[in-house]
């Protein structure tokens, strides 16, 4: 009896040490291409969140800006402080972040300015993920004598969406229908 007494007395104690709350992994957020630059937010540093522009051509980053920084509080895990961007996506020459707590920041790409805004901005309809990896693969692979457009279809109300985002993309094949 003592023996078990004692067992269940040490899962007591130590159980709450071994449950402290751990977040799960940094979310993965695709690059995004726009006028011969990929633009990408790394999410490996929970206290910096940065921006990073990279010229295509000769796979070199151009420049480096701080989005947001994250104050931790020392009496805290730091870990489940960390906050990382969510999304992202590109409107009119402004580059939209969505970090995990929906706080929303816009970067214009042309002055570099952040700004924070007030709330994330409505969603629009994105272009086909995969023709949009076609197109970053053949940008990357420097095929730029091949032109054609990306373009989309929308699936909750049928509409083509075309993305001026990339500065070459695959055709879809001509059997697919991608607008009415």
């Amino acid at each position: 009896m003592r023996p078990l007494l004692l067992i269940l007395l040490s899962v007591i104690v130590f159980v709450p040490s071994v449950a402290h709350a751990k977040r799960k992994a940094a979310p993965k957020v695709e690059p995004i291409i726009y006028e011969a630059m990929r633009y990408a937010a790394p999410n490996d540093d929970g206290r910096r969140t940065y921006l990073q522009a990279w010229d295509i051509k000769a796979n070199r980053m151009v420049w480096e800006i701080t989005v947001f920084r994250n104050l931790i509080n020392p009496l805290l895990e730091e870990d489940v402080q960390h906050v990382y961007i969510n999304k992202m996506s590109i409107r009119e020459g402004k580059l939209i972040l969505i970090a995990e707590d929906d706080r929303a920041y816009s970067v214009d790409l042309k002055t570099r300015a952040v700004k924070r805004l007030k709330q994330p901005p409505a969603e629009m309809p994105q272009a086909n993920h995969a023709l949009q990896r076609t197109a970053a693969g053949r940008i990357m692979n420097n095929r730029s004598d091949e032109r054609c457009t990306l373009s989309g279809c929308n699936r909750e109300n049928g509409t083509t969406v075309t993305m001026s985002a990339c500065v070459l993309s695959a055709s879809p094949p001509p059997s697919l229908s991608l607008g009415r």
